[in-house]
């Protein structure tokens, strides 16, 4: 039997803070899809059930548009199950705003609820106040099952891993952690959070996807390649480099060793040390990236050269302002920091 495990997809989440409104919509549009693809991708591969581990829409911004063409991709999902479990943002049920819903899809509440496919259980719950002190001991699976738990939250505060030792589980599905990864529980079982399908900030970058469970071989395999675009932060070292020419190639190639394509978004972060006079021109390498890709920003995290045997013999009124900033009872950064405002002034450029 094969099960697909997800998570974190906040579907109707407001991505305003990076985008402006119209790539805000489009992008909102493109995680509904991949959720489609998802679908999609079970339906065309006998998958029999779609566990989502919390946090399927974003609840404080999800529309009723948004919960219906939801329900009729999963009502369109022929044999595969939708098994839906509550997270952080899911304060009420968002599909209470349909009057019906589809046959297939089915939820887990705040005690441990549970759903048999032939030798396979899967049993999960949503975790709160209310249920703190009896959430592990009211865990009861049989030994002769495979048996999937599930649940939402992080195992370094939320969820008490220790405490499931012992129970029989044989995957744990988790969610609420956004990158991908997976660890022991016991010699029996494992654990996994599936992370979301799509980034949605480049706190999320990186690759995105699902695990597929085959419950007949014991695998569990990480499956990418759904999301509409990658969110790609790449760092590129300037150090040496005085020209925009030279920095742009060096943004260029950095960015082709990446896979960056058109329609992604990346954010470049420049590093390294650079000579007061290097002409690293932020913005307009900011313009020809936003000319390239669907969304791009420049964080300059690179730092200025400043010697001060460079300056020694400057009769410059550069060289006297550096002199003077040098013997100044500041920290390196703000030296540095006043140093490259004070030249920026002095060459006329904008502050």
């Amino acid at each position: 039997m094969k099960i697909i495990h997800c998570a974190d997809l906040h579907l109707d989440s407001k991505l305003e803070t990076n985008l402006d409104r119209a790539k805000a919509r489009i992008r909102r549009a493109e995680l509904v899809r991949s959720f489609e693809r998802l679908a999609d991708y079970a339906a065309r591969n006998g998958v029999r059930a779609v566990i989502v581990a919390g946090d399927l829409f974003d609840h404080n911004s999800v529309t009723k548009s948004t919960v219906q063409t939801v329900a009729s991709v999963i009502a369109a999902a022929e044999g595969v199950d939708f098994l839906v479990l509550p997270g952080n943002h899911d304060s009420s049920n968002p599909f209470e705003m349909l009057e019906t819903l589809p046959d297939n899809l089915r939820f887990f509440s705040d005690s441990w609820t549970s759903f048999d496919y032939d030798n396979v259980t899967i049993s999960g719950i949503a975790l709160s106040r209310s249920n703190a002190n009896v959430v592990y001991s009211s865990l009861s699976l049989s030994p002769e099952r495979f048996n999937i738990a599930v649940m939402h939250g992080d195992i370094s505060s939320e969820i008490n891993l220790p405490s499931l030792r012992g129970k029989n589980i044989d995957y744990l599905a988790l969610g609420h952690l956004h990158e991908h990864s997976e660890g022991k529980i016991d010699e029996r079982g494992v654990y996994a959070y599936s992370g979301c399908l799509e980034s949605r900030g480049f706190d999320e970058s990186g690759v995105k996807g699902f695990y597929l469970v085959d419950t007949q071989v014991k695998q569990y395999t990480f499956v990418s390649g759904l999301s509409e675009r990658n969110m790609l932060e790449v760092y590129v070292d300037i150090s040496g480099l005085m020209q925009y020419s030279e920095i742009r190639s060096k943004i260029d190639s950095e960015l082709e060793n990446a896979g960056a394509r058109e329609q992604d978004m990346v954010k470049v972060v420049l590093t390294g040390s650079v000579d007061l006079d290097a002409n690293k021109a932020p913005d307009q390498l900011l313009k020809c990236l936003e000319g390239r890709f669907f969304f791009a920003k420049i964080k300059d995290k690179s730092r200025a050269e400043i010697r001060a045997d460079d300056f020694k013999n400057d009769i410059s009124l550069k060289g006297e302002f550096v002199r003077q900033v040098l013997s100044a009872d500041l920290s390196d950064e703000e030296r540095e920091q006043i140093v490259l405002l004070g030249i920026r002034a002095i060459r006329g450029e904008e502050l």
